[in-house]
């Protein structure tokens, strides 16, 4: 080969090893412009910064580690008398615990449930669901139980002095637990015998006479006897015999029987849980019979009167049984009293 051809062939090399460089240089310059949006995502993720998504990734594990979410405890306590405890939020739910009422137990702050709202509750280590009416947080729930423990220890409108004192009535201690919770003496009902003595009078003849009798019978005493509502005494009772002055119109000992019914509306004017000191008034009705005899003639006399009583009545139990003490005056033809004595039982 000449020298030439020599020479030649070198500068024809070189060009194209210059043609080849700047080629090169272009297309990694138009690569580089090329949009991000025109690239397959796996080259996208390919050319994240590995380091920086590590770096990122550790802080979070760090702080994680280092602060501990808390365990925000939130407690309720039961004001209900009594609560259950449902498997679902559901009134319809298997009832899976009963709670007391002061007790407290732990809830969550948000509420579930269509109609009625539980709170969502641990106990006896099973997950729950209670009534959000039936607890209140601690705060509230101390004046609301500070409410209830008042209202019960308030005495009513017939109660006794102090509950905590001893009874004067019965010598026995008051403690509401011992103690059988019952309606006032004035408002129980009664059903007693009778046992007294009338100053019976009567006109025979166009004659008044006068005769101390001895009664006996039963009565009924309270409320919703005859009625329903008022408190009320009807007494039935009885002597049995006609009246000593008839002894001088018979031949023979007369024979006889006088009764007296009454029906009369209590008023009380004194009342304690035992105690009972009321006023009477009411319907009277005297129904008499006397059967006397001169010689061989007998003669039977009838005496049927209406009129009205007026009673003092004082009484007194003792646990289930009843003492009344009576004086009445009966206004029928003539004015005269009675005064029984009644022992009867509580019902």
């Amino acid at each position: 080969m000449t020298a030439r051809a020599w020479r030649n062939s070198v500068a024809l090399f070189l060009s194209v090893m210059l043609s080849l460089f700047i080629l090169g240089g272009h297309v990694e310059s138009a690569s580089a412009q090329t949009p991000a949006r025109n690239l397959p995502n796996r080259y996208l993720v390919e050319r994240k910064p590995a380091q920086r998504k590590s770096t990122v990734r550790s802080k979070s594990t760090v702080r994680k580690k280092s602060a501990p979410a808390k365990a925000s405890g939130r407690f309720a306590v039961v004001v209900a008398p009594s609560t259950q405890i449902y498997e679902k939020p559901d009134l319809d739910a298997k009832v899976i615990a009963t709670v007391q009422q002061g007790v407290k137990i732990p809830v969550s702050k948000g509420t579930r449930g269509e109609f009625a709202k539980f709170h969502r509750t641990r106990v006896a280590g099973r997950l729950g669901w209670v009534l959000i009416l039936d607890v209140k947080p601690e705060a509230a729930a101390k004046k609301v139980l500070a409410e209830v423990q008042a209202q019960a220890a308030k005495p009513g409108p017939f109660a006794s002095d102090s509950d905590a004192e001893t009874d004067a009535d019965n010598g026995e201690p008051s403690d509401g637990s011992s103690r059988k919770q019952r309606e006032p003496f004035a408002f129980s009902r009664s059903v007693s015998l009778v046992l007294g003595q009338t100053q019976y009078k009567e006109s025979v003849g166009g004659q008044d006479f006068i005769a101390s009798l001895l009664h006996y019978g039963f009565k009924i005493t309270g409320p919703d006897i005859l009625f329903s509502g008022p408190l009320m005494d009807v007494n039935v009772v009885l002597h049995y015999g006609a009246p000593p002055y008839n002894e001088a119109m018979s031949s023979i000992k007369p024979s006889g029987f006088v009764m007296w019914t009454d029906a009369n509306l209590l008023l009380p004017v004194f009342f304690r849980d035992n105690t009972l000191v009321a006023l009477g008034v009411g319907p009277l009705l005297v129904i008499a019979n006397t059967q006397t005899a001169q010689g061989d003639q007998t003669s039977s006399r009838w005496r049927t009167e209406l009129g009205a009583t007026v009673e003092l009545t004082a009484g007194h139990r003792f646990d289930d049984i009843s003492v009344r003490l009576e004086g009445k005056y009966m206004f029928e033809d003539k004015t005269y009293h009675q005064f029984q004595l009644a022992i009867g039982t509580v019902f």
